[in-house]
């Protein structure tokens, strides 16, 4: 069976990537942008694909908050030392013009130090702009790169501009301004794609794995048919749900569960005339299959608790993904549950928090973009008490991992709220 892959990028690079592919397992799907804030337009198109390939960091970054909302394995062409040998190679003997004749723009100033070292090549690199990934600027960034390139030629500091960005070369050479886009080496593009094929293969084996879950159902209508409803989810999905002390068993495989709920982008049960709380667990074997459902069910009982219907699932390498009811909000998150990251594991035991709290606080300081945040913000994003919000931040605080950042007032009369945000020292 042939494999989907989503490709996000310039019309040039799609091109280059259709010349190189010769693939026939493969099926490359292109979604063009001219620029790439485009991609956002183009993703919940590509949601059925197999896997994402993004040209480069920009929309790979853009695609940020999407990309966590899904289950598809996503990687970009690096921007590495191979990239700018080339690039500087041809600058120089094909141009003739020197490095400190030319502005560059790169994700990491430290790649271009250790090409120029490493080759011994003459001449100093006087302008580079190192680009971020920070989500909140990132089309002022890209306005800031072409005043940047551009300002310099125009003073006469540089003969050249190189960019990273296809954007940022396209509005340059519109405007006159001598700039090239840096050299794709064809390795680079095909290491990528390699990389996406063989997450892809490695997702698909994983499909089938044994899945096992935990329902809490009940109708919210006296004349609604439960049993006939069970009945019917079951046979039409192919999946076998039995009724065990006084709550159902499902046993499935892990691909029959992503096909249901659409790549765990939509919920299990999606009848209004029902409430539910639902663990999904996933293993090599169904003894943890099961072991990882009842970590998934506790989440949604908790949920339970404030008149919510969620489901939550709980893969084999224990990371839980949910609620899938809030797929298509910012409610929703990924986490770990353990964690082999040596700095999770001493924030947890210096604050006494868990390592999941931990994963978690890190995953909602990343979708923030690390602005500050109250613990009500926590309380809410996560569906926890405002008692234990406080307590957590609270932990994190005395810990030194927070700092105090500020004050908000929302209501004219009321108290102020504490802004915290997390401490760069750590």
């Amino acid at each position: 069976m042939k494999i989907d892959i989503a490709v996000f990028g310039s019309q040039k690079f799609l091109d280059q990537l259709d010349d190189l592919s010769d693939n026939k397992e493969v099926n490359l799907i292109y979604f063009p942008y001219d620029h790439p804030s485009g991609v956002t337009e183009s993703l919940p198109k590509a949601a059925n694909c197999d896997g994402w390939l993004f040209a480069g960091m920009m929309p790979y970054e853009y695609a940020k908050s999407y990309r966590y909302k899904v289950d598809i394995p996503s990687v970009k062409v690096p921007i590495n030392e191979l990239t700018f040998s080339y690039s500087f190679l041809h600058i120089i003997n094909n141009l003739g013009i020197a490095l400190n004749d030319i502005s560059i723009d790169t994700p990491d100033k430290s790649i271009l130090f250790s090409v120029t070292d490493e080759a011994q090549m003459n001449g100093k690199i006087n302008y580079a702009y190192e680009l971020t990934t920070d989500s909140a600027t990132k089309y002022q960034q890209i306005q800031s790169l072409y005043h940047y390139h551009h300002s310099l030629w125009k003073q006469g500091g540089t003969k050249l501009a190189l960019t990273c960005v296809h954007t940022v070369y396209d509005k340059l050479q519109s405007e006159g301004v001598p700039s090239m886009y840096v050299i794709d080496p064809s390795k680079n593009i095909i290491d990528t794609l390699d990389q996406i094929i063989s997450q892809v293969q490695l997702k698909q084996k994983q499909g089938s794995q044994m899945a096992s879950g935990m329902i809490d159902i009940s109708p919210t209508n006296e004349k609604f048919d439960l049993k006939s409803f069970i009945e019917t989810f079951s046979r039409e999905n192919n999946i076998d749900i039995q009724y065990k002390n006084n709550e159902f068993m499902l046993y499935s495989t892990r691909g029959t569960i992503e096909l249901i709920t659409k790549k765990f982008r939509e919920p299990l049960f999606t009848n209004n005339e029902i409430t539910y709380s639902v663990g999904i667990g996933f293993g090599n074997h169904l003894q943890e299959a099961i072991k990882h459902a009842n970590i998934a069910f506790d989440l949604s009982k908790k949920s339970a608790k404030a008149g919510l219907s969620e489901t939550f699932i709980v893969s084999d390498e224990q990371k839980i993904i949910g609620p899938l009811e809030h797929i298509k909000s910012d409610m929703t998150y990924e986490t770990q549950l353990k964690s082999e990251d040596l700095d999770v594991i001493d924030i947890s035991k210096t604050a006494g928090i868990s390592v999941l709290t931990v994963n978690k606080l890190l995953h909602f300081l990343e979708l923030r973009n690390n602005q500050a945040f109250t613990s009500n913000d926590w309380s809410v994003y996560f569906n926890v008490s405002k008692r234990t919000g406080e307590r957590v931040i609270k932990r994190l605080f005395d810990s030194g991992y927070l700092i105090i950042a500020g004050e908000e007032q929302p209501h004219l009369n009321g108290r102020p709220r504490t802004l915290y945000n997390w401490n760069h020292n750590f």
